[in-house]
This record gives C-alpha cells, sequence and structure tokens, in this order.
C-alpha cells in the first residue's frame, strides 16, 4: 500500500482491518460511516479497484441503501465503465425511485454515453415537482451537456437560472465565468452579478465575476474595484488577489500590482511563483535589487525553475553584468529549451560583450523556436543590418517571409535597399512600412540613426506623416 501522507490512527485502523479481512477471506462487518470512510480513502489514493471492492461488500451488508448503489454508480462513470454504472444506477432505481439524485446521476452517464437528448429530456422532466434545492442542481447538469454541445449561450442561461434560485451556490458561481466567456455574454453577466450583489452585498465569488465581466468589456477601473471586493470580503481568496494583481499589471499599474502580490506572498505563501511576479513588478520599477532579493529566495524553494533563472538574467542586463546575465540564461534554457525569449536575451547579451560568433547563433535559435512570431526575426534582421551584414539580413529577411510578417520586417526591408544604395526601392518598400504602421519608425531608426538626416527618406516619412494626419 502506498502511504502518501501521515494517515489518521482510526483510518488506517481501519483500512488494515478491511485489507486483513480481504487476504484472510473472512467476512468483516462496518457500519456506514466505516464504509464511506475506506471509500473516500481508497479514491482519494487512486486505488479504485478497492473502493469498488468495500462497496460490494458494503452494498451485501445493506442490500437497501440507494446511496451505496449510487456512489458504486458515480465510480463506475469515472473510470469509464458505463454499461455498469446503468447497472447500479438501475438498482438505485428500485431501491429509491423517487430520488432526484439517482435521476441526475443517470443523467450524467447518459451525457457521457453521448446520449445527451435523452439527459436532458430526463432533467426537464424532473423539473415541474422539484424543490428549488434540487432545481439548482438539474440547472448545473444541463450547464455540463451546454458546454459539451458547444450551445454556449444555453450553458450560460442555465447557470443564470440556478443562481437567481441559489446566489450563493460556489459551483454555479465558478462556471458562470467560463459560461459568460465561452458565449460572450459579458453584458448579461454584469447585469446578472449585480442582481446578486444588491440581494448580497458580501457575495465574493459574484464580486470575482464582475470584476472579470468589467474586465471583458475594457471597463478596467470598475474591474479593479470589483476584484478588490472579493478579497477583501474574504481575505483568504487567493485568485481574487491574483487576478487582480494581474490586471494591474497588465494596465501597467505596478506599484498596485506589487502591493497585491506581497498581500497573497504574505498570506499564502512562501511561493515561488508569486517571488516571480514580485520580481516583475520591481523590475518594471525599476528596483533591481529588491528584484533580485526576490528571485534569490523564490530560487531556495524552487531552484529548477526555469522563468526564475529568466528574470534573474534581466536584472543582470540592468546592471550591465553582461557574464552573470550569459550565466543566468544558460540555465534558464537547461531547463526549458523551447523559449524564443531566452535565446533572444542571451543573444543580446553576447552582442553586449562583442561575442558576434555566439550572439548570431542564439539570434538564430529565437527565430527558430519561434518561427511565426516575428519579433524575433526583426531583432535578428535589425542585427545583422547594424553590423553590415547585408547579404545575410536578406537570407533571413527571405526566410521571414516564409513564416510571418510585419510592419518591423518591412522597415527591415527598407532599411537594406537604403544600406544597399538602392534608394528608389528603399523608398518604395519605406512607403509600404508607413502605411502598414507608421508608428513602428523607430524600428528603421534604429538601425541606421544616419536616417533620420537622410534627404530622401525624411522627404517620405514627412509626407506620409501629412496623408495619415500624425502632423
Amino acid at each position: 500500500m502506498n502511504h502518501k501522507t501521515k494517515q489518521d490512527p482510526q483510518l488506517w485502523d481501519l483500512v488494515s482491518n478491511f485489507e486483513s479481512g480481504l487476504k484472510q477471506g473472512t467476512k468483516t462487518y462496518f457500519d456506514e460511516k466505516q464504509y464511506n470512510d475506506l471509500i473516500h480513502y481508497y479514491e482519494k489514493e487512486m486505488m479504485f479497484e478497492k473502493a469498488l471492492e468495500v462497496l460490494s461488500h458494503a452494498l451485501n451488508q445493506y442490500e437497501y441503501r440507494s446511496d451505496f448503489y449510487l456512489v458504486k454508480a458515480n465510480l463506475l462513470l469515472n473510470i469509464g465503465q458505463l454499461d455498469q454504472a446503468y447497472k447500479y444506477l438501475n438498482k438505485a432505481e428500485t431501491v429509491a425511485p423517487y430520488q432526484t439524485e439517482v435521476k441526475l446521476l443517470k443523467a450524467k452517464v447518459l451525457a457521457e454515453d453521448g446520449r445527451n437528448v435523452e439527459a436532458l429530456n430526463l432533467l426537464d422532466s424532473l423539473k415541474p415537482a422539484c424543490l428549488d434545492q434540487d432545481l439548482v442542481e438539474i440547472f448545473i447538469r444541463e450547464s455540463y451537456i451546454f458546454e459539451k454541445t458547444k450551445q454556449f449561450d444555453l450553458m450560460f442561461a442555465s447557470l443564470s437560472q440556478a443562481l437567481e434560485i441559489n446566489a450563493s451556490h460556489s459551483e454555479a458561481l465558478d462556471r458562470i465565468w467560463l459560461s459568460a466567456e465561452l458565449s460572450r455574454n459579458y453584458f448579461k453577466s454584469i447585469n446578472l452579478h449585480k442582481r446578486i450583489l444588491d440581494k448580497d452585498p458580501y457575495n465574493y465569488l459574484a464580486w470575482y465575476n464582475l470584476g472579470h465581466a468589467f474586465s471583458s468589456i475594457g471597463e478596467y477601473e470598475d474591474a479593479i474595484i470589483s476584484l478588490e471586493y472579493s478579497f477583501i470580503i474574504n481575505y483568504e481568496f487567493k485568485n481574487g488577489y491574483l487576478d487582480c494583481a494581474d490586471l494591474c499589471f497588465q494596465l501597467k499599474k505596478y506599484h498596485k500590482s506589487l502591493e497585491y502580490y506581497k498581500d497573497a506572498d504574505k498570506l499564502f505563501g512562501p511561493d515561488s511563483e508569486l517571488k516571480l511576479f514580485i520580481s516583475e513588478c520591481y523590475i518594471h520599477l525599476g528596483d533591481v535589487k529588491e528584484a533580485k532579493s526576490q528571485l534569490f529566495a523564490a530560487l531556495k524553494l524552487d531552484p529548477y525553475n526555469d522563468e526564475l533563472y529568466y528574470n534573474l538574467a534581466i536584472c543582470y542586463d540592468r546592471e550591465e553584468s553582461w557574464y552573470k546575465s550569459i550565466n543566468a540564461y544558460h540555465k534558464a534554457i537547461s531547463i526549458e529549451d523551447n523559449r524564443e525569449e531566452y535565446y533572444l536575451g542571451l543573444a543580446k547579451a553576447y552582442e553586449a560583450i562583442d561575442n558576434d560568433e555566439k550572439a548570431i547563433i542564439n539570434f538564430r535559435k529565437s527565430t527558430l523556436t519561434g518561427l511565426e512570431q516575428a519579433e524575433y526575426w526583426v531583432e535578428f534582421v535589425s542585427y545583422l543590418l547594424k553590423k553590415g551584414m547585408l547579404d545575410d539580413s536578406l537570407i533571413i529577411l527571405n526566410e521571414a517571409d516564409e513564416y510571418t510578417f510585419s510592419a518591423g520586417l518591412v522597415y527591415c526591408k527598407a532599411a537594406y535597399f537604403f544600406l544597399n544604395n538602392n534608394i528608389s526601392e528603399g523608398v518604395r518598400i519605406l512607403e509600404e512600412a508607413l502605411l502598414e504602421d507608421y508608428f513602428q519608425l523607430d524600428i528603421f531608426y534604429a538601425i541606421n540613426p544616419e536616417f533620420k538626416i537622410h534627404s530622401e527618406i525624411q522627404a517620405v516619412v514627412k509626407y506620409y506623416a501629412r496623408e495619415l494626419n500624425i502632423i
């Protein structure tokens, strides 16, 4: 037997007694609670065959207990034995023909068997005579079927009906946001959760869902306020802190994001992932010393986390400690070698110490790892152009065309022709780039700052600035 955690002595004695009885072939008798404890133990340990053996013993002893038939049917469903699940559900119906829970589980088995219409019809037939508590469970069960059949509007409608009856039902509240995202019913979700909060202003999950709905329609300030309420009401609600902090980070509100991540780390830490997020806030706020402190603390908790080494490399980049940076990038890559940003960072660090050979190798790896991501090709071509490696840059530009497109690459192509003294072709392609995205012009100037005083280039740039109403 595999003991993953220290066992409760009474539970351990119970398990030992049961297994001894099995080995010796003797009949053992337990009360209902003991059987339930045994079943729960074996399910938790993923020992499903043993759990089924317990249920066989329980049903021999308690032949008319519908609960044991239901538990056995549910376990058989979970391990994919649908025919056997039907068999025990039919027995449960014989013992308890009017028990709603039996019908609900039967609908679940029908849906799992692909008989979705039958499952929905069965659920509909239960609604007229149900109490509210059972009706909520019916609507939730419906929502799973509608999700499976990709009827997301109906999924949202079922969960809404469940919450109109019981606004505190945690499963319905957990699922309603998923259904709102899948169906894009953001405004309906806002209205629903406002109604819930009018009745129960301390419903932290409703505030959490409302925050996500506001965020989805671009009402970010309302989203932050709503998410804040979720963990103000329930200070142990980790997702509230994390999602609010993440939204603040995306909105470049780094001070606020840092505050919430630190609160979460204090409550739920020590946690290497939270320290990683905290370090990112400090990096954006320019406090490299504190960012490194967080990263070193995180590495003690999780020394095989590639993202920690990557952020540490960024810190060393900011300090221009290039050899330490290179070492940190290599450690990140040794753990995870399929991240294009790691290779790009390493390439730039090698560029900083004038090791062109290794810089080129890693710029190349960044493009091969992120084939369809134009920014890595732009970085590579820009580097080659700045180094005067014009023939090589054209080869890479042509290769990039096979995988991706961006205005940045068009600017690179224009730069190639200007640097090759093909002014007419350079002007033509520069016009294409300006029309595609005028505001990426900095990519062009970064390749060669002298383009800013090139008369023909400036004539084109000023013309399109007027045409695009930029000046």
